[in-house]
């Protein structure tokens, strides 16, 4: 499943977010010292929330098919991980990624 105008629109958010800290820096006294364009971005934080919204729904999207499917979980959670990197910080046994 393509969803290009969902993964544009992340693309927009996350330019927002780089938006907001560039000019948060230019701000600081070793750069320009004061708001560039007048505050302009302040509004662009918001771009953190938009991301993270598009990225769930591409993630139920994605996944949909696998809701009350526990197997699928299990490929998801484990196998894709790569073996030993689903341990989880050494917490489980490594017997179970393989």
């Amino acid at each position: 499943m393509k969803l290009q105008s969902i993964e544009a629109a992340r693309g927009v958010a996350a330019l927002m977010v780089v938006a907001f800290h560039a000019e948060r820096a230019l701000s600081l006294p070793q750069y320009v010292g004061h708001m560039p364009l007048g505050g302009a971005m302040a509004f662009m934080h918001t771009g953190v929330d938009f991301f993270f919204v598009l990225s769930g729904y591409i993630i139920f999207a994605v996944h949909r098919a696998d809701i009350g499917r526990p197997a699928a979980l299990g490929y998801t959670a484990i196998e894709a991980a790569g073996g030993p990197a689903c341990r989880c910080c050494g917490r489980m046994p490594a017997s179970t990624c393989w």
